[in-house]
């Protein structure tokens, strides 16, 4: 079984985009959260290792919105084709306020401060993940 088919409503397909249909969306107070494009979130308490999901409210919206291809233009090895599908980029990692990204296929991790808004094109992961290999 698919684990976005335990977030799905009854009667609604399954997306088309697959595994795309759930993406990780972060960590804050003791637990990991996945977004899924039928409006629910999936969390992980990170202490008891249980699943629960929640529906956010239709007034909610995002606190920063990034538009990708306009943002890393400048940025070093770019390509057009980054930027392409409905999923604008994978999450990497979060440290602190800086979000790491990559291309939904490729690898090309950039970083992006939400404080300022400023990019960077990131070459040498090991460094910044103190040797960690990548996810």
């Amino acid at each position: 079984m698919y684990l976005g088919d335990l977030l799905r409503p009854k009667g609604v397909p399954m997306s088309p985009a697959g595994t795309n249909a759930m993406q990780f969306a972060g960590r804050t107070g003791g637990s990991l959260y996945w977004g899924t494009m039928y409006g629910a979130v999936l969390a992980l308490n990170e202490r008891t290792g249980e699943f629960s999901s929640l529906t956010l409210p239709k007034e909610w919206t995002p606190e920063k919105t990034l538009r990708l291809p306009e943002l890393t233009h400048e940025l070093p090895g770019r390509k057009d084709s980054f930027f392409k599908t409905m999923v604008g980029a994978k999450i990497l990692a979060v440290i602190g306020r800086s979000v790491m990204l990559t291309p939904p296929d490729e690898m090309w991790p950039f970083s992006v401060d939400l404080d300022t808004m400023e990019l960077e094109r990131l070459y040498d992961l090991d460094n910044i993940w103190g040797g960690c290999s990548l996810p």
